[in-house]
């Protein structure tokens, strides 16, 4: 499963539930699971996604990019 660009939409409630369901789900099977961002977790709490979803996606590895955005060139 690829997640692309989280965190691009609103954090509404209803979004966040499944979200977290999806993620516990994955995790609970070992399943892979890539999710790609434009933003840091620091971010992803601003935007308002709660601690729940935040500390799942914690458990993940990350890789910075460390470049900026190609499309705004």
């Amino acid at each position: 499963l690829v997640l692309d660009d989280f965190g691009a939409g609103k954090a509404v409630p209803s979004l966040q539930d499944a979200v977290l369901a999806l993620l516990d789900r994955r995790i609970e099977a070992g399943a892979p699971t890539l999710i790609t961002s434009n933003l840091t977790p620091v971010q992803l709490r601003a935007a308002g996604w709660d601690s729940r979803t935040l500390s799942r996606l914690s458990g993940f590895t990350t890789f910075g990019m460390g470049t900026r955005d190609w499309r705004a060139r």
